[in-house]
């Protein structure tokens, strides 16, 4: 007689063990959808319009992203109602902040003008190429156009 109860038991432990395993199944499926839509964020950001960047002769007339590469951090600038905002951020954050960027900060497309501080301090030469390297690999990663400016 105790067969019986050893038996149902073995086949509710063996009912709840398939059913857990659906469910990790499918909150692993999930996640993996939301880590593939979160590093491709920018990927929704339409091509670059190369004509209308090629008619920009200055700043003040770029209307999308703008990265200032320091010697340790980078400055995120944006034109915010006639007015320049920006903001000191590592690549982490700068990264993120790109990706939470509506899609009318992007009016040309998914292009960022890049440009190397100009201002520079003994030994700030290798740290700033460093620094322009990595935001560059950052971008391109995203399948970001960079047009690069020179430094001022």
């Amino acid at each position: 007689m105790k067969l019986v109860p050893h038996s149902m038991m073995m086949c509710c432990l063996l009912v709840f063990i398939v059913c857990a395993t659906h469910v990790q199944t499918a909150v692993n499926a999930q996640n993996q959808k939301t880590s593939k839509k979160d590093t491709n964020t920018l990927e929704g950001i339409p091509e670059p319009k190369m004509e209308e960047i090629r008619r920009i002769r200055t700043a003040e007339d770029w209307p999308n992203p703008i990265v200032l590469v320091n010697s340790d951090s980078f400055y995120l600038v944006l034109h915010v109602d006639g007015e320049r905002v920006q903001a000191e951020l590592d690549l982490a954050n700068l990264e993120k902040k790109l990706k939470e960027l509506k899609l009318d900060r992007w009016p040309l497309g998914r292009v960022v003008a890049v440009e190397e501080n100009g201002l520079r301090s003994p030994g700030d030469n290798e740290k700033i190429s460093e620094k322009a390297k990595e935001v560059k690999q950052m971008l391109e990663l995203h399948k970001v156009m960079i047009e690069l400016w020179p430094s001022g």
